[in-house]
């Protein structure tokens, strides 16, 4: 049986998907799952708890001067929630706080809203909260998969991937949950998609050719186009802001590391070179740098920033528990 799609990517995340899927994934390290029944409100989000900033120099240009947010997942409080830190490592808060396990959360294009995947016993739903943790609502609402949300540049789509129909396919959905639109049709999964600036296309990693690899479609799902083709796993692709490239991890070279490619598949080039685990890349709102997860330094995993051509590698999070699938929020701080 083929593991799930962030089998080789996430340690917390491929722990809760094999409550589902009972497959072989990474060593777990969240253990806290909801007892609540699944239609249960979720308890109010508390106060964010500060904590105590972190230390951050010498950092990319562009997490000095933007001063914006990122947000991520940890299990550092017992159970998966999720944080958000300031791109220059200050002011560490925690933004979500019950007992449903938090994952993946994705900023809004205007950062006034998170989606976040949300654990309801075996299952995983989206989620839509305000930046300042009010007005919290479902945005599915079914008993299976639904994963890795990503919005459209101009707000008012959201992809995501979801087992519902059996096997993992994209799906895409207007901004308030309505009209869910299955958009992959493939035997073997498809999963973790990603927008175009633009909105017209959609980056994506799939199994088609029976290996992970990164493909490219049209929004409506047609056209699709292959653009890695090797014997490794390629994975969750990230678009650039300004549409002209598509960053991604790969064990190509014999661990997973961060990569960049033109949106054609052309000029492949490694951007980290550890023999850790590094993965989960998010460009920052101008495109000139790139957050994203590392295992080095430590066994578990931390946030990590650097310059868009891979100098600067700053380490933002120093946390003994795991920090992972960073999103960079737009904008600047007020």
């Amino acid at each position: 049986m083929l593991g799930p799609p962030l089998d080789k990517t996430n340690k917390t995340l491929g722990w809760a998907v094999c409550l589902v899927l009972c497959v072989h994934v990474l060593v777990a390290a969240c253990n806290g799952t909801s007892t609540a029944p699944p239609n249960a409100t979720l308890p109010t989000v508390s106060d964010a708890i500060k904590t105590t900033p972190t230390a951050t120099v010498p950092l990319p240009e562009e997490a000095v001067k933007g001063s914006s947010k990122i947000a991520f997942f940890s299990d550092r409080g017992g159970n998966s929630e999720v944080y958000v830190i300031n791109s220059d490592g200050t002011n560490l808060t925690r933004f979500t706080d019950r007992l449903a396990g938090d994952f993946t959360p994705a900023w809004s294009p205007d950062g006034n809203l998170l989606v976040l995947s949300v654990q309801r016993l075996t299952y995983f739903r989206l989620y839509l909260m305000r930046a300042d943790c009010s007005n919290i609502a479902w945005m599915t609402e079914n008993l299976e998969i639904d994963l890795k949300p990503s919005w459209s540049a101009d707000g008012n789509k959201i992809a995501f991937f979801s087992d519902r129909n059996g096997g993992f396919e994209i799906f895409t959905m207007n901004a308030d949950g309505s009209d869910q639109t299955r958009i992959t049709h493939n035997a073997h999964y498809d999963c973790c998609p990603t927008w175009s600036p633009d909105g017209s296309m959609i980056a994506y990693q799939s199994q088609v050719a029976r290996n992970d690899d990164i493909y490219v479609m049209e929004s409506d799902g047609s056209n699709l186009v292959r653009l890695t083709d090797n014997p490794a796993s390629d994975q969750l692709p990230a678009w650039s802001p300004d549409g002209s490239k598509i960053a991604f991890q790969s064990d190509r070279e014999g661990n997973m590391e961060i990569y960049t490619m033109n949106t054609d598949g052309s000029d492949q080039r490694r951007l980290t070179n550890n023999p850790a685990f590094e993965g989960a890349p998010a460009w920052s709102p101008e495109g000139s740098a790139i957050a994203f997860h590392s295992s080095r330094d430590d066994s578990n995993t931390n946030i990590f920033v650097m310059s868009a051509d891979g100098s600067n590698q700053v380490r933002l999070t120093h946390s003994l528990a795991f920090d992972e699938y960073p999103s960079w929020a737009p904008g600047r701080i007020p």
